[in-house]
C-alpha cells in the first residue's frame, strides 16, 4: 500500500498540481481578480461587481485550482508525520473554508423581503434574474406558468440553436440576454393598420410651473392625467359636437358612442333599456355599477361607468380598441377644470361652459385658470414606441435593469412567429393567431419563507432640525402553524427564525405620503459551521505549527551546542 501511494505521489500531474510553482501562480491569479474586483465595485457597485467577477469563469475556476492545489500539497506529504501536524491542520482548515464558502453560494439565500404594514407577506426577493411565461384566454382557463433561471453572464448571449422554453404549442428562443441594460425608445409604424392610435404631447405653464403632459390611446392609463385640480382627458373617437351638445342638456347623464352614432342619454334606471337599436341591460349593481351593452347578437361588451368609458374584459382589461364607449357627463360637468380631446378639436370648461379650438401645433392656448397656458408640440399618429435594449453597465446606486430578445415561433406554423424584447419594467404581451394571450417578463428570483412575517410598526428617528433618517427599526410579528412570535429588529439586532436572519436594511413611503414600510435584508447560510470551524482550525493549526517549529529549533539549537 505504501509503495502504491508513492508511486501515486511521483506522477508528474500529482507533483503538478501539488508544486509550490502553481501555488504562487493561483495565489497572484487571485490578488489580480481581488483588485479588478475592488476596483470594479468602486467603479460601478457591488451587484454588478459580484457578476463581472466574483461569479466569473475565471474566478471560479481559480478558486477550484486553489482548492486542488491544497488538497493535493497535504496528501503528497501522507502517510502522517508528527512534525506535519500544524500544516495537515492548516490545509485542512483552508479547504473547509473552501467548502462552506461553495456551500453557501450554492445553496444560501441572500436576498430581502418588503414589508406593509399589518399585512403578512413570505415572499423574500433575490437578486437572480429569473424568466416568467404564462399564458390566457376568454375561456378562463388556468394560466400556465414558466420559470426558468437566466444565464449568469455579462456578455450578450445568444443561442437559437434550441428552445429555451415551449409554451403551448410555441417554442420561446432566447436570442440575446442583457442582465444589465438600458433602454433606446423610437417610434415605429403600427402593425396594425386598421387601429388608429394617436400621441399628443402638450406644455402646461404660467410665470411659476411648467409640466410635460402626454395623452394617447396606445394604452389605458395614458387616457387622463391629473395635475392638482387640472385634468386631462382624451376621448379618441368623439366627435366635439357630441360633447357640446350633451354637456348643455343637464338632463342627460351619459354620452353613447358607436361607430356610427353618438347619442346622449337620461340615466339608467331600468333594467333592460335599448338606444338605436343597442341594448343596454343592468347585470350588478354591487360594488359598482355593470352594463351589458349588446350591438348584435354576437357581440356584447361589460362597461363600468365609474371606472372607466371604456368596456372592460374578463381579465378586468380596459379595452381602448373597442368599437363602443360610454361616457358620464356628470363627471365631466362636475370636474373642477378639465381640459379634454377629441377627435378633432380640443375643449376645457367646467359645468356647461365650455370652449374648444382645432389641436395644432406649437400655438398657444390661454386657459381660464391660474394663467395657464398650453401649447401643443408633439402629435404621433399610428405609429407606437418602440423599445431597444443595449448593453449598460449600472454605476452607483442605480437600478439594475434586464432585458433578453425573444423569439416565439409557432412550431406547427412557422409564419406565426413574434420577435420582441421583454424587460424586468412591465409584461410583454402578444396575441396569437389561435386568439391566445402569451405573457412574458423578466423578474427577480422569489423564495417563499416557511413561516410569513407582518409589519406592526415601523419607527424612524431623524437628525435634529432635519428631516433625514438617523435610525429606524422595525416591530414585525413572525406567524407559523404553531404560533406568532413579536420582535424588535433594529441596528446590530436582527430577528433570527429558523434558519433565517433578518436585518433591518431599508424603508420606503407608501403611497398615502404619510406611512411607511420596512425592508429587511434575509440571510440564510448553510456553509457558516463549515467556515467557522475551517477558521478555528487555521488559527490552531498555526499555533500548532509555530509551537513545533520552535521545539524543533531548540532542539536542533541544544544538540549543535553539545
Amino acid at each position: 500500500m505504501r509503495d502504491i501511494w508513492k508511486q501515486f505521489c511521483k506522477n508528474p500531474v500529482v507533483k503538478f498540481l501539488a508544486s509550490l510553482k502553481l501555488a504562487v501562480v493561483v495565489i497572484l491569479s487571485m490578488t489580480a481578480l481581488m483588485i479588478w474586483g475592488t476596483f470594479t465595485e468602486s467603479s460601478f457597485n457591488a451587484t454588478f461587481a459580484k457578476w463581472r467577477v466574483y461569479q466569473s469563469v475565471f474566478f471560479q475556476t481559480t478558486l477550484a485550482f486553489l482548492f486542488i492545489n491544497i488538497l493535493f500539497a497535504a496528501l503528497v506529504r501522507f502517510p502522517y508525520k508528527k512534525r506535519l501536524a500544524g500544516f495537515y491542520i492548516i490545509h485542512l482548515g483552508l479547504l473547509m473554508l473552501l467548502i462552506g464558502s461553495a456551500i453557501t453560494m450554492i445553496f444560501g439565500i441572500d436576498g430581502n423581503i418588503r414589508l406593509l404594514p399589518n399585512k403578512t407577506t413570505n415572499a423574500v426577493i433575490i437578486n437572480e434574474p429569473q424568466f416568467y411565461a404564462f399564458y390566457s384566454s376568454n375561456d378562463k382557463s388556468h394560466p400556465l406558468e414558466i420559470i426558468r433561471p437566466l444565464p449568469k453572464i455579462v456578455k450578450p448571449y445568444e443561442n437559437t440553436s434550441k428552445p429555451f422554453a415551449s409554451l403551448l404549442d410555441y417554442d420561446i428562443y432566447l436570442k440575446r440576454f442583457l442582465p444589465f441594460a438600458s433602454p433606446k425608445y423610437s417610434w415605429k409604424p403600427h402593425p396594425d393598420t386598421k387601429k388608429k392610435t394617436r400621441l399628443i404631447g402638450m406644455e402646461l405653464a404660467n410665470e411659476n410651473f411648467n409640466q410635460t403632459v402626454e395623452l394617447s390611446n396606445l394604452d389605458s392609463k395614458s387616457l387622463q392625467k391629473k395635475l392638482g385640480l387640472l385634468n386631462f382627458s382624451y376621448y379618441p373617437r368623439v366627435p366635439h359636437s357630441c360633447f357640446d351638445k350633451a354637456l348643455k342638456q343637464k338632463n342627460k347623464k351619459y354620452l353613447l358612442i358607436t361607430s356610427n352614432q353618438c347619442q346622449a342619454l337620461n340615466d339608467i334606471t331600468s333594467k333592460v333599456q335599448t338606444v338605436g337599436g343597442i341594448q343596454i341591460k343592468i347585470e350588478k349593481t354591487l360594488p359598482f355599477l355593470k352594463l351589458n351593452i349588446k350591438i348584435d347578437d354576437k357581440t356584447s361588451y361589460n362597461i363600468y361607468p365609474k371606472l372607466s368609458s371604456y368596456p372592460i374584459n374578463e381579465e378586468l382589461n380596459i379595452q381602448t380598441d373597442a368599437p363602443i364607449s360610454l361616457i358620464n357627463l356628470d363627471s365631466l360637468r362636475n370636474s373642477p377644470q378639465l381640459v379634454f380631446f377629441s377627435n378633432d378639436k380640443l375643449g376645457f370648461g367646467k359645468g356647461t361652459d365650455w370652449k374648444y379650438h382645432p389641436i395644432e401645433m406649437n400655438k398657444d392656448i390661454n386657459l381660464p385658470w391660474m394663467g395657464f397656458k398650453l401649447t401643443i408640440n408633439r402629435l404621433i399618429d399610428n405609429k407606437y414606441m418602440h423599445t431597444e435594449w443595449y448593453y449598460h453597465a449600472p454605476r452607483g446606486d442605480s437600478v439594475r435593469s434586464t432585458a433578453a430578445l425573444l423569439l416565439v415561433k409557432n412550431r406547427y406554423k412557422p409564419e406565426d412567429q413574434h420577435e420582441f424584447w421583454a424587460d424586468d419594467a412591465k409584461i410583454k404581451k402578444i396575441q396569437t393567431k389561435k386568439g391566445l394571450d402569451l405573457q412574458f417578463m423578466l423578474g427577480n428570483k422569489i423564495h417563499y419563507l416557511p413561516f410569513k412575517l407582518e409589519l406592526s410598526k415601523f419607527k424612524m428617528d431623524t437628525n435634529p432640525g432635519t428631516n433625514s433618517p438617523a435610525s429606524y427599526e422595525s416591530y414585525v410579528k413572525a406567524h407559523d402553524l404553531l404560533e406568532s412570535d413579536e420582535a424588535h429588529i433594529y441596528m446590530n439586532n436582527p430577528l433570527k427564525k429558523g434558519k433565517f436572519t433578518f436585518y433591518q436594511a431599508s424603508y420606503f413611503l407608501l403611497e398615502d405620503g404619510q406611512n411607511y414600510g420596512s425592508v429587511l435584508s434575509v440571510n440564510y447560510d448553510p456553509g457558516r459551521i463549515t467556515k467557522y470551524t475551517g477558521s478555528l482550525l487555521l488559527v490552531f493549526g498555526s499555533i500548532l505549527h509555530f509551537v513545533i517549529r520552535s521545539r524543533k529549533k531548540k532542539k536542533t539549537s541544544s544538540l549543535r551546542g553539545a
